[in-house]
């Protein structure tokens, strides 16, 4: 069982990731604030991570979400090795639309909540393997036929929030109230917000996700500890919105 040692360790994880969030969301901020100005931008391309944490006077860590953020919002792109760059669709006249400023805000609210998310889902997914009973692999099973008949018509829209109702079912199934009614708020924060990671799918991303998610629930039916906790990790390592991030 989840002892209150590592209970207590994901608590503090979450105001971890929340304290990043909030410095992110300011560093985001004033990064777009600073491309609007023409004052950061090099034919397009942002300074590295490093120059950028020394500018702005925060973590390397701060620095990276933000631009997870910048880049969920399809303001930024960002290429291992090469850097980061202002996305090719984006106008730089655009920067100053209110409409762009309103897209990064939700963006960095889904960043911090996939975050807080990863933070738990271990403990839940544990929880799951150890006490998931028939009927609540038969309600994971019917999920996962939804989001393959989703993927198989191509329609995004539909199997977004099907992935949603998946990590919540497999939360229920710990049989932990409190913590499955902690993933289902940050799930239900992420849910109105779903258009922003739909943009970044392809057919081959979602392919790669139903992959994922099918590995967790495989592994809760195995009881395989191991199974689960490896899923979990490339499902956050491996997030769709953030698949060109480099490290």
């Amino acid at each position: 069982m989840i002892g209150r040692t590592n209970l207590t360790s994901r608590t503090m994880q979450l105001r971890s990731h929340a304290l990043i969030g909030r410095k992110s969301l300011k560093v985001a901020e004033r990064l777009l604030a600073q491309m609007a100005g023409g004052t950061l931008l090099s034919e397009r391309k942002l300074p590295p991570e490093r120059i950028l944490a020394e500018t702005f006077k925060v973590s390397r860590g701060v620095v990276r979400e933000a631009l997870n953020a910048l880049q969920m919002a399809g303001i930024v792109e960002r290429h291992v090795g090469d850097g980061t760059y202002l996305a090719e669709s984006i106008d730089p006249l655009q920067l100053k639309a209110v409409s762009l400023r309103q897209t990064l805000d939700a963006s960095a609210n889904v960043i911090e909540a996939i975050e807080a998310r990863e933070a738990l889902d271990l403990a839940v997914t544990n929880l799951a393997i150890e006490n998931a009973k028939a009927d609540d692999l038969e309600v994971m099973d019917g999920i996962l036929g939804r989001m393959r008949g989703a993927i198989d018509g191509g329609d995004v829209h539909r199997y977004l929030p099907l992935t949603l109702d998946l990590h919540a079912a497999i939360a229920r199934a710990g049989g932990n109230s409190v913590l499955a009614g902690v993933v289902c708020y940050l799930i239900d924060l992420i849910r109105p917000n779903l258009w922003i990671i739909e943009q970044n799918y392809s057919p081959s991303i979602a392919d790669e996700s139903f992959g994922i998610h099918k590995a967790m629930v495989d592994a809760i039916r195995e009881r395989s500890r191991r199974k689960a906790q490896a899923a979990v990790r490339k499902h956050y390592r491996k997030y769709p919105s953030l698949q060109k991030t480099s490290s």
